[in-house]
């Protein structure tokens, strides 16, 4: 029987399985084989109300300017063949390419986040597998 399983830990110590899929980064490095990987935007500069609480991804959070956050990602597996991951708490992927990552047991759905972006000089850039 081949092991579908990763090295890389999850937070409840159970391994997280190949797929192709992505989450935000917590801590200063991603898992065993996942891919570090980030994006930046330039933060509207006039009537910017950005504001921040809660737990929130690796990244850097200037209120003045820019914001870059940070997830890891693999691609070592199909997204139609679904992974097992802990159920006890909601939890949300990131798309890894033009496909959502299948979970048993679960209903999967697009979502998206909108941020409003200062669209002159810099823009947005983005480094790694997620964008």
């Amino acid at each position: 029987q081949q092991d579908r399983h990763s090295q890389g830990q999850e937070s409840d110590g159970g391994a997280w399985p190949s797929g192709q899929y992505c989450f935000y980064q917590v801590g200063d490095t991603c898992p065993d084989n996942f891919q570090s990987g980030w994006i930046l935007w330039q933060d509207e500069r006039t009537r910017n109300r950005n504001s921040r609480r809660g737990t929130l991804p690796q990244g850097e959070y200037d209120s003045t300017a820019l914001t870059k956050m940070y997830f890891c990602c693999r691609a070592d597996g199909d997204p139609d063949i679904p992974v097992e991951l802990p159920r006890g708490r909601n939890f949300g992927l990131l798309k890894y390419g033009d496909k959502c990552q299948q979970v048993e047991g679960t209903q999967v759905r697009t979502e998206y986040i909108l941020w409003d972006n200062d669209r002159r000089e810099l823009g947005q850039q983005s480094h790694g597998g997620m964008i």
